[in-house]
């Protein structure tokens, strides 16, 4: 049975993927424990997580808010995910194991086929999976540090998703296929072809989400 803060983050990330809760929505404790049905603290816990997660935006007035997400903030983000998914996916080369690897290849699977048959309607099951994929890898790094920083702004993708209502398809095209070259890198412990396939795989995801910047132009 979930707790309290589980259920709390559960209804609120629900909410917030769904549509219900959209950029610019201010997020206020009481309305929320009331529906979740539990107290503010476990809510106030959750949207911390979610904060973490990059999804709420907590403001120096104790005010949490479903992030706008920018332009500028756009390309900020994306080039601190260049630097340091890149970074990681090399050293996870050098550390990962066979079971890591094959969870991957796992999840990469269903991400294909989630691509290629449910792309109407599963574009928030794609958003999900491929967080899985990139937190997998970062997790073989073992580096604590490391990834405290990075899932602070792993699921960044999802919010300029949510901006727009949609993923641009056509520029994802080739993201299993980068995900596999990842993974074979990864297989044969190259630290530097690691590295290179994962930066040049977020370069590819950037400019499939600026070409939505332009659509809105």
């Amino acid at each position: 049975m979930p707790t309290a803060k589980q259920m709390a983050y559960m209804t609120i990330k629900h909410e917030i993927l769904e549509g219900q809760f959209p950029p610019g929505h201010l997020l206020i404790e009481p309305k929320l424990a009331e529906q979740c049905g539990v107290s503010r603290t476990p809510v106030r816990e959750a949207l911390r997580d979610l904060a973490d997660e990059g999804l709420v935006q907590l403001r120096s007035n104790r005010r949490a808010v479903v992030p706008i997400v920018t332009e500028t903030r756009f390309e900020e983000v994306f080039d601190i995910m260049s630097m340091l998914e890149s970074y990681s996916a090399g050293l996870s080369a050098t550390r990962i194991d066979s079971e890591k690897i094959a969870e991957i290849e796992d999840i990469n699977d269903r991400l294909e086929y989630c691509m290629n048959h449910d792309r109407a309607e599963g574009y928030r099951e794609f958003l999900d999976l491929n967080s899985q994929f990139h937190k997998a890898i970062h997790t073989a790094t073992e580096n604590d540090t490391l990834m405290d920083v990075l899932f602070r702004v792993i699921d960044f993708p999802t919010s300029v998703c949510l901006k727009f209502g949609q993923i641009n398809w056509e520029g994802s095209s080739n993201v299993a296929n980068e995900h596999r070259d990842i993974i074979s890198s990864l297989k044969t412990r190259d630290q530097e072809l690691a590295t290179l396939n994962m930066k040049k795989h977020i370069e590819t995801v950037r400019r499939s989400f600026r070409a939505l910047w332009k659509d809105e132009v």
